[in-house]
């Protein structure tokens, strides 16, 4: 299954950029992760092609959505837009927008927090072979 992870690069912390890698890692074990450009590769015009065509492109999207990102939102607009089977991760206890917990009540998406890389992935997983068989009506 193709999936996109999508996450915040600009304001998001290395620790955070250091979990969803590894997440993205151990996820691609057993699923195609489409990449995203990050911070330094192509333009700006090049990243936004690239993110919108991996989102048009993916099957599933999981989304960490616990720091601040426009491009993030953005992503996440397009996925429920075109009804792609979405799962919005953030750690326990994190301050989450309310645009994306109501669209989790609204069963747009479906939200989960987690308390550890192996919670996540466990949760990405059961998403992945369960929760993603069709899209998010």
């Amino acid at each position: 299954m193709k999936v996109y992870v999508g996450c915040s690069l600009t304001h998001s912390s290395q620790e955070a950029q250091s979990f969803v890698e590894e997440f993205k890692g151990r996820l691609g074990e057993t699923h195609e992760i489409l990449q995203f450009l990050g911070l330094t590769n192509g333009t700006a015009a090049d990243v936004y092609s690239h993110d919108v065509a991996n989102v048009e492109g993916a099957e599933a999207m999981i989304a960490f959505v616990h720091e601040p990102s426009i491009g993030l939102g953005m992503e996440i607009g397009i996925a429920i837009t075109q009804k792609k089977p979405l799962l919005c991760l953030a750690p326990s206890g994190t301050r989450v927008t309310r645009m994306v917990l109501g669209a989790g009540e609204l069963h747009l998406l479906r939200f989960q927090e987690y308390s550890s890389l192996e919670e996540a992935l466990s949760y990405a997983t059961a998403f992945l072979t369960q929760g993603s068989q069709s899209s998010v009506s």
